[in-house]
C-alpha cells in the first residue's frame, strides 16, 4: 500500500495580517500532483485541516476542492481533527463521503474508527485517532486518566488492535520519546508544563504512525512515528526549513519504506539584516515577491521606513529596526505618558479611537466619573 502523509493544512489562516489562501491553493495542488505521480492507494490527512473552528468560506471550499482531486482516482482519504478544527463541522457529511472512501473522524467519540485497505499483502488496517483531551475520555470510556499519554494509551487500548497485523494509525498530539521533545516553530500552540506530551511508545502496536500537530517535518522515537510537518511556512521561525510531503510504502508487516518529497512554495519567506541601502543585495537569496521579516540597522532616521521596504520586497510582513532610536523614541513616550492625567491620556485615547476630540460634554463627563473614583 502506498501513502501520502500530510498535515496542518491551517486553511484559511492569516500570517501578520496577509491572507494565505492564495499560497494553501498553489501548495494544495502540488501535493494532488504527487499524490498521482505517486499512484497513492491512501491519503493520510493528520488534522489542523482549518486554522479556526469556525473557518471562513475560502476555507471550507478550498478543502471541499482539494478532497475532490484526491479522491477522484479512486483512493481512500483519511481525515482527522486537530486541536484547531472543529470536530463535528469538520465531519459533517461524513457517512455520505464514506460512499467515495474519504473517511473523516473530526471528534473522538469514544471509538477508534478503523478502515481496511487491500493490498498484494494482505489487509491493513487504517485507525483514526482525533485530537483528544483526557476529560473527552473519561466521560466516553469511563476512565480516570489524568494526563494526555493516559488517556490516548486508554483510547488505543480500548480498540484492541491486533498487534500482529499490519496498523497505521492517524493521530494529531504533542508526542514526545523518552522525555526529548520535537522541534518547533512559533505557529504552534502547545500546553505548558508539558502536560500534553503523549510518550511515543504509546504507539507500539502501530507499523506507522502519521501524526499532525508540529509543523517540522521529524521522527519522534523510531522512524515510523513521524510528523509531516505543516505544507508551507506559517512563522518567520520555520522560514529555513524545507517544507515537505511523506510518500511512503507499507509492504509486508513491520516493512515500511518512506521519502520526503519537497514541496515549492508560491512565495518564499525569509528574514533579513540590513542598512536600506543593502537591501538589494538579499534579491538573489529572497526573490522580491517573498514574504520577509526585515530589521533595518541604519543609524539616522528613516522617513516613511515602510514605503522605501516595499520598493524592493513589496510583501514585507514585518519590519523592525535594530539601532538604538527606536528604544530612544519608546523611553521618551513612556516619560511623556507617565507625565499626563488619566483625563489626558484617555482624551488621547478617544481621540486615536474615533478620528475626533471630545466634545465639550463628553469631557464633563469623564471629569465627573474621575472625581466620584477618587
Amino acid at each position: 500500500m502506498k501513502f501520502i502523509h500530510v498535515s496542518d493544512l491551517h486553511l484559511g489562516k492569516r500570517v501578520h495580517e496577509y491572507s494565505m489562501i492564495d499560497d494553501q491553493r498553489h501548495i494544495l495542488s502540488e501535493i494532488v500532483r504527487i499524490t498521482a505521480e505517486s499512484c497513492a492507494d491512501a491519503v493520510f490527512i493528520a488534522g489542523d485541516v482549518y486554522d479556526r473552528s469556525v473557518p471562513n468560506v475560502e476555507a471550507v471550499e478550498l478543502f471541499d476542492e482539494f478532497l475532490t482531486r484526491l479522491a477522484g482516482d479512486g483512493r481512500a482519504v483519511f481525515v482527522i481533527g486537530g486541536n484547531h478544527d472543529s470536530g463535528e463541522r469538520l465531519q459533517f457529511g461524513k457517512k455520505l463521503m464514506s460512499s467515495r472512501r474519504v473517511y473523516f473522524a473530526g471528534a473522538y467519540d469514544g471509538s477508534l474508527p478503523c478502515e481496511h485497505i487491500q493490498d498484494a499483502y494482505g489487509e491493513v488496517n487504517v485507525y483514526m485517532l482525533p485530537f483528544v483531551r483526557p476529560a473527552v475520555v473519561n466521560s466516553l470510556l469511563g476512565t480516570q486518566t489524568s494526563s494526555y499519554d493516559e488517556c490516548v494509551r486508554a483510547a488505543i487500548d480500548a480498540a484492541k488492535t491486533d498487534k500482529t497485523a499490519r496498523n497505521v494509525l492517524i493521530a494529531h498530539q504533542f508526542v514526545t520519546a523518552a522525555g526529548i521533545s520535537p522541534d518547533r516553530s512559533d505557529s504552534e500552540t502547545l500546553s505548558l508544563g508539558g502536560v500534553d506530551n503523549v510518550d511515543a511508545s504509546a504507539f507500539d502496536a502501530f507499523d506507522y504512525v502519521a501524526l499532525g500537530h508540529i509543523h517540522a517535518p521529524q521522527r519522534i522515537g523510531r522512524e515510523e512515528v513521524r510528523y509531516c510537518g505543516s505544507p508551507i511556512a506559517y512563522s518567520f521561525s520555520e522560514c529555513r526549513r524545507a517544507k515537505s510531503v511523506v510518500v511512503g510504502e507499507i509492504r509486508g508487516k513491520g516493512e515500511v519504506d518512506f521519502k520526503l518529497v519537497p514541496l515549492v512554495p508560491l512565495h518564499a519567506m525569509g528574514e533579513v539584516k540590513c542598512e536600506l541601502g543593502e537591501l538589494k543585495d538579499f534579491l538573489s537569496v529572497y526573490p522580491a515577491d517573498s514574504y520577509m521579516h526585515i530589521t533595518l540597522t541604519d543609524k539616522e532616521k528613516i522617513i516613511n521606513a515602510i514605503e522605501k521596504v516595499r520598493e524592493v520586497y513589496p510583501n514585507v510582513m514585518k519590519l523592525d529596526f535594530d539601532n538604538g532610536l527606536r528604544e530612544k523614541e519608546l523611553t521618551e513616550t513612556s516619560e511623556r505618558l507617565r507625565q499626563q492625567t488619566t483625563e489626558e491620556l484617555f482624551a488621547l485615547f478617544f481621540d486615536e479611537q474615533n478620528g475626533t476630540p471630545m466634545t465639550e460634554r463628553q469631557a464633563e463627563l469623564l471629569r465627573c466619573f474621575t472625581e466620584d473614583k477618587q
